[in-house]
């Protein structure tokens, strides 16, 4: 098996060095010290991820699964992360021209009490996520500012409408979200509404296929077409052919960050999930007692959260969507002002583009 990289840390050339108590063994050979440093020290060699990784992708079988595993699991001390990197050289790998076969892929990954305790970790963090209650005290306002943006034919101003009117994710906007207009069921405001066939997350979802979870009844904040419309422009000008999920995110997260948070000044802070949490509340006042599963109307806010975001169950990561009050509650004539939009025809100027 190849030897991991290593890089040797200290502020004293370059060496960690750690004082040994007592008088050397008579059983280990006396060597010279290196230059600098007394004769009753030890040097700490330590791995270094970054060459490890590359010397694995141009060499993998010089390792062995576990090897890799082990060597990710000593290295980051956050399991989230080693989980996360792990998935990420096993996507990496098996895009080689010469790949490792499937059981090798298979074996790199955490073992079962690892996963487990991951889940807790994040089951904590949206517990805590739950109780961290947001207020909106602008909330129409950013709706209006959304539907100002919906009508320009700029990108950048688009997909910063699209956060806010769809509560879509930012990878649901720029490539996986896809959608029909016939609905299972008919809706109030109609024009409104479309079925969502296919999203970025679906859990168990897949295992447990209904018409329902194929192709879900969702609101917008807005006619539908004008979603449609913003959809093609935003995905003309940020190409996702030939890149993954990661790959895509990678790429132009920074971007679109920076997008969102000259959109909507009014808003500090204002974040792709926050926008989510945002639509969810916000839409709920206008969309909550529509027809849903069955010909019911879903009463709850966490049931209409979980269905309108595209979640595979109701569980308890949908209450930190809901944890959040809008105040004053929304008085927009959502309906009139929708379908009084209208498209601007006139290219938006760069100077004028929040990026």
């Amino acid at each position: 098996m190849a030897a991991p990289a290593v890089k040797n840390e200290d502020n004293n050339g370059g060496a960690m060095v750690i004082p040994m108590p007592g008088t050397q063994s008579s059983r280990t050979p006396a060597t010279s010290a290196p230059l600098g440093l007394s004769a009753n020290t030890k040097t700490i060699q330590v791995v270094d991820m970054k060459e490890t990784r590359k010397e694995i992708m141009a060499n993998w079988r010089a390792f062995t699964p576990k090897e890799i595993v082990r060597l990710h699991r000593g290295y980051y001390s956050n399991l989230r992360s080693a989980a996360v990197m792990l998935s990420r050289l096993k996507g990496d790998l098996g895009k080689l021209d010469d790949p490792p076969d499937a059981s090798f892929l298979a074996k790199l990954a955490l073992g079962k009490k690892d996963y487990a305790e991951i889940r807790r970790l994040n089951q904590d963090i949206r517990k805590k996520g739950a109780l961290n209650v947001i207020t909106i005290s602008n909330g129409d306002s950013l709706v209006l500012q959304a539907h100002q943006y919906l009508t320009s034919g700029d990108p950048n101003l688009l997909f910063a409408a699209l956060l806010v009117v769809s509560g879509l994710r930012p990878i649901e906007i720029a490539k996986t979200a896809l959608f029909r207009v016939k609905l299972n069921n008919d809706q109030q405001h109609g024009s409104f509404w479309a079925c969502q066939t296919r999203f970025a997350k679906r859990g168990h979802m897949k295992k447990t296929q209904t018409k329902y979870n194929a192709c879900r009844d969702r609101p917008f904040l807005c006619p539908y077409w004008l979603v449609e419309r913003a959809l093609k422009i935003v995905r003309k000008r940020w190409s996702t052919k030939d890149l993954d999920n990661r790959a895509v995110s990678r790429k132009y997260s920074s971007n679109w960050r920076t997008i969102l948070q000259k959109a909507y000044p009014m808003l500090p802070g204002i974040t792709a999930r926050l926008c989510r949490r945002f639509f969810a509340v916000y839409s709920f006042h206008y969309f909550g007692k529509s027809v849903f599963v069955g010909g019911e109307s879903q009463a709850s806010l966490n049931g209409y959260a979980s269905w309108v975001l595209g979640h595979a169950s109701l569980e308890d990561q949908v209450i930190a969507y809901s944890s959040m009050l809008v105040r004053p509650m929304p008085k927009l004539k959502l309906f009139d002002l929708g379908k009084g939009l209208k498209v601007d025809t006139v290219k938006t100027p760069k100077k004028a583009t929040p990026a």
